[in-house]
């Protein structure tokens, strides 16, 4: 992986197998761009690098299961993550499932640094498990959904969303705005808006994305509860996996295609 990568695309990579995880990491890169997106060359490294784990592990006798792909910004430490899933793009390549499907069952990451020292190599490298896939990638769809629409975002009080997967219960935790302890003189606070108006919208967004990803991953059913808690504990919603699936049902299909064609 490393020789393709300073062969065809001229850019350094670190690479590691740890059980059925193939990671590739590149060397410090200037993600942010002039106008304070990810820089295109950044976002191109990143895409090449995926391309190229993908071959490696379509055609060597590992077993691969899982690809992670991570560039760090050199200036402020901040790392973004692809990760994805073997088998769904062998479907993908097999014409089994939409491009727009595939598209949704990517996970991306934007991670600021937290801390001083340095993660353990077993914080960084560790072989993912289908329940880790399926939390962070409910945690990204959600994330995605939230941060596309600016509006949503300032509504939800939501700024990044985090999936975790133990014992059975996939949680999703929501960091939260800082609640505003005043305001300036002749500064007026943004408007709050009714707890059961987000609170629904929330539901339906967490209910959609979880729902998606327990019915096309967990045959095992692993998954047995979703928790949805905010950043300091607080639990939001706390479904079981029958009432989860259940409330996906009734969310209807045409909704629902017309979400993942777009």
């Amino acid at each position: 992986m490393r020789e393709i990568c300073r062969r065809e695309y001229k850019f350094d990579t670190s690479a590691r197998l740890v059980g059925k995880t193939l990671y590739a990491d590149i060397a410090p890169q200037k993600l942010v761009g002039a106008d304070l997106g990810l820089d295109r060359k950044t976002v191109e490294r990143l895409y090449d690098a995926l391309l190229t784990v993908t071959r490696v592990a379509l055609s060597t006798d590992a077993k691969v299961d899982f690809l992670v792909v991570r560039a760090k910004d050199a200036n402020t430490g901040v790392i973004v993550t692809l990760l994805r899933s073997v088998p769904d793009i062998k479907w993908y390549f097999y014409m089994r499932i939409s491009r727009a499907d595939f598209e949704n069952r990517g996970v991306m990451e934007i991670d600021s640094p937290e801390g001083t020292g340095k993660p353990d190599d077993s914080v960084l490298f560790h072989d993912v498990t289908n329940g880790e896939f399926m939390a962070r990638l409910t945690a990204s769809r959600l994330q995605q959904k939230i941060s596309y629409n600016p509006l949503v975002s300032v509504f939800l009080r939501v700024h990044r969303v985090k999936g975790t997967f133990a014992d059975g219960a996939l949680t999703i935790v929501l960091d939260k705005f800082q609640r505003l302890g005043g305001a300036a003189a002749g500064v007026v606070p943004p408007a709050v808006p009714p707890v059961d108006t987000s609170n629904e919208l929330l539901r339906r967004s967490v209910v959609e994305a979880a729902g998606d990803v327990v019915e096309k991953y967990d045959d095992a059913k692993s998954v047995q509860r979703l928790r949805v808690v905010e950043d300091n504990g607080q639990v939001l919603f706390d479904f079981s996996r029958e009432e989860l699936l259940a409330a996906r049902k009734k969310i209807p299909r045409k909704k629902i295609w017309e979400e993942e064609e777009s």
